[in-house]
Parts: structure tokens; sequence; C-alpha cells
């Protein structure tokens, strides 16, 4: 999956994320990600475990380790077993990383909704404030309508709306997956389709959706603040954007293009 966003290359210049934390707002992460000490809003305790069927924030977490290896996960578990999450959990997830985290960190929000929730609009704010940039998922309901999906959807610079690409492999070619939501607020797109990831328990699995691009792209702004740690959110979106490959699909399906570290950083 690295490969087709290049970050093999980048890892060959040295940049693995060494150095930068990644928090992973989702259902969980397994154990068998190695990770940072977390919390679970859901028990209100300290061991975030990914009680989700087939698992979520273990694959999610697994695919930021993909692009950058050398980052470090930090688990915050605010989805139950049964994919539901919460506004207030989220709002406080994004808190308790804002009082938690030392040093360069990046938020991953493989979630949402079709409501903006206020509350959560002003810590992402608070995150983006304290140089925290956000990867949000466009959403996986392009075929149904496309409504806009929250957060996403906000427009806040340094939060990056991820669309999802289906990868041809005979043809090396990308396009943009039918699920994908299509919107004027998707900033990049990476692929989302049938992607090897993690489950519970260390074992392989299959991903697909707008939440497992978003990783990828969150994977990305680590090498990015890897490599310049006084970036601001906003300008880690205007690089990603910067050097990403234009695709000839519109901006609505695939934003600026596919995330793409072969150059930079």
């Amino acid at each position: 999956v690295g490969e087709a966003v290049g970050a093999p290359l980048a890892h060959a210049r040295g940049v693995e994320g060494r150095g930068v934390w990644v928090a992973v707002l989702d259902t969980g992460v397994d154990a068998a990600i190695p990770q940072l000490p977390g919390y679970d809003f859901v028990e209100e305790d300290a061991t975030p475990q990914d009680a989700f069927p087939g698992g979520h924030g273990t694959g999610v977490a697994g695919l930021v380790k993909e692009v950058a290896p050398q980052a470090q996960i930090l688990p915050v578990r605010v989805c139950d077993a049964s994919g539901v999450c919460r506004a207030s959990r989220v709002v406080r997830g994004v808190c308790w990383v804002l009082q938690t985290r030392q040093g360069p960190t990046v938020l991953n929000l493989s979630l949402g909704g079709d409501t903006p929730v206020e509350a959560l609009k002003i810590a992402l704010q608070a995150a983006l404030g304290q140089g925290i940039p956000v990867a949000a998922a466009a959403g996986n309901q392009g075929t149904q309508g496309s409504p806009a999906h929250y957060p996403a959807a906000l427009d806040l610079p340094g939060l990056v709306a991820v669309g999802a690409l289906d990868y041809d492999p005979q043809g090396h070619t990308f396009a943009p997956a039918p699920y994908s939501t299509r919107g004027a607020y998707v900033d990049l797109s990476a692929p989302g389709t049938h992607l090897p990831c993690t489950t519970p328990g260390g074992g392989t699995g299959s991903c697909t959706g707008t939440s497992f691009a978003t990783p990828l792209v969150a994977g990305a702004m680590a090498l990015w603040l890897s490599a310049q740690p006084n970036l601001t959110p906003a300008q880690v979106q205007q690089n990603l954007e910067q050097y990403a490959k234009p695709l000839p699909f519109s901006p609505q399906e695939v934003g600026k293009g596919l995330v793409d570290l072969s150059v930079k950083p």
C-alpha cells in the first residue's frame, strides 16, 4: 500500500515519521500494533482494545505505520463494538490528545456522520491551533447521493478530507471508488479498496472505505512533520496538495489528486 503513495522513496531518504505521534480516534487499536499508552472513552479505562468485529481502528493504525513506520500510534477508543462513534466521545478524545501529547502530533479521524457538531468543530479548531493537522474520512455514501460527511466537510485549514481510490493493477491506474463521497470539500485522495490490513490478533485482512484511505494521508502528514516539525497544519496541507499526483477526474471526486511522497519530504 505504501508503494502506491511513494512511501518507500521517502523511507529511502530517511524520512519515516520519527518523533511524531499519530492519534487514532476509532474503535480501539489491538495490541498487535505497537502503541503508546492510550485511553478508552467507551469503557472508561486505559485499555483501548478493538472490539469491532474484524477490527477497524486496528486496520487504520496499521496503515499509518505502513507509511510512517517510525511514527508512534496513540490509540483513543471513541467508537463502540457496533461502530457507533458518539460525538461527545470524539470531542473528549480530541481534548484528551491535546492534554496528553508531547511534540508533533497528527489526528486521524476515520469516522463521521451527516450532522455537523459544533463542539467537535471547536475541539478540532483547538487542535489545529496547537499545530495538530487532521486527516478525516470523506465518507462512504458516494452511491447514496453523497451527503456531506462531518467532520471532513468542515472548512478548516489543516483539516484534510480524504477520498478513496480504486487501483487497477493491470493498468497501474487509479480511479475514484464508487462508494467514496463526492463533494467540494474533498481535499486529497488515496487508495481505499481491498487494502491488506492488520486485524485484531495480528492477522491480515482486507480493508475498504475512505476510513482506510485516511491513515495513508495521516502517515504522510507524520512524514512531513518529522522532516519539518515547525510546519503549521495549513502548511502541511499545502505541501501534501502541492506534491499530490493529479488524476484525470473532478476535484469533487479526488480533490488535488493522489497523495504522493516520492519527491518530498
